[in-house]
């Protein structure tokens, strides 16, 4: 990740290939850059890294993040709200969705109220993973010597060559240890990061393949597997989807995990139509070899019902 500037909303958008992208804009510019990812832009096995340094404000219970045109005093009108953020990025099509934020969250002495937690409610809701620079009720700190806050620092060690993290536990370890080290060098009260992740598994995702070690992937399948058992078919699908990006040649764990998917899924999409299936039938593409009758049957069952 390339260094930023504080007091700026930042974008940084990744890719396998390793393709970036760094934004630095005003209020308006974000809002109408924001409405490009109403329409899937990017593909299930991309991590979409939202990355904003400055000020966060809690207002009327709602979590809002500061651009540097933005004016305390007007914040409905000049923030940009947490909320319409992750509906916006919702739609962008990234299999992983990353928000991190680089600022305090102490009580706000205007409104009262402590910026993260509308914001954490926010991620569990969409299955997003957010990086918060400090715990509730600490502040983000800056330092002259490192020209930038602390938490920035650290996070560009940690995803580069010297910390090398490729997974998401890896890199919350890293902050974990690096921050308090750093601001304890600097002679500053307490900064904890912490990481708010929707699912526990979510925890082995590679979001840095360039980092990522064979034991990295191995974790990847145990995890995938463990999803599995939980009937958490989504998140187990992309998880099978990540190891098979992260794989040179086909990988025939992830073959026949996704026909398992496709078979789970297909049972109980039909066990709502009270139709008793062969085996036989389920055993190749899931419902592709269902006869013409009990597909026309299925079609009329609810999307709602999918898991």
């Amino acid at each position: 990740m390339k260094s930023v500037l504080s007091r700026f909303a930042c974008s940084v958008m990744t890719h396998p290939k390793g393709l970036r992208l760094q934004l630095i804009l005003p209020r308006i510019n974000c809002c109408n850059f924001y409405r490009i990812f109403e329409q899937p832009s990017l593909e299930p096995g991309d991590n979409f890294w939202f990355f904003f340094s400055g000020h966060g404000i809690a207002h009327a219970n709602q979590d809002y993040i500061m651009p540097c045109d933005s004016n305390p005093q007007d914040v409905e009108n000049t923030a940009i709200s947490v909320f319409y953020l992750t509906e916006r990025l919702r739609g962008c099509g990234a299999g992983n969705i990353i928000l991190i934020f680089d600022a305090c969250r102490d009580q706000n002495k205007t409104f009262g109220e402590k910026f993260g937690r509308q914001t954490q409610q926010l991620v569990h809701q969409n299955g997003f993973i957010s990086i918060f620079s400090c715990s509730s009720d600490e502040y983000s700190y800056e330092i002259d010597a490192l020209q930038q806050g602390v938490f920035t620092y650290a996070l560009q060690e940690g995803s580069g060559n010297q910390g090398q993290c490729a997974t998401l536990e890896r890199l919350n370890q890293y902050l974990r240890f690096r921050v308090p080290q750093l601001v304890h060098q600097y002679k500053h009260p307490q900064q904890t990061p912490h990481i708010v992740v929707e699912a526990k598994a979510k925890s082995h995702l590679i979001l840095l393949p360039k980092h990522a070690t064979l034991d990295d992937i191995s974790q990847l399948k145990i995890s995938a597997f463990q999803a599995e058992a939980d009937k958490n078919l989504e998140l187990a699908e992309q998880l099978w989807m990540q190891t098979n990006a992260m794989a040179s040649t086909p990988d025939v764990d992830v073959i026949a995990a996704m026909q398992r998917i496709a078979s789970l899924r297909a049972e109980f999409l039909y066990s709502q139509t009270n139709i008793v299936i062969p085996t036989s039938s389920l055993e190749k593409n899931g419902r592709s070899s269902l006869p013409l009758q009990t597909l026309e049957v299925t079609s009329r069952v609810s999307s709602s019902n999918l898991v």
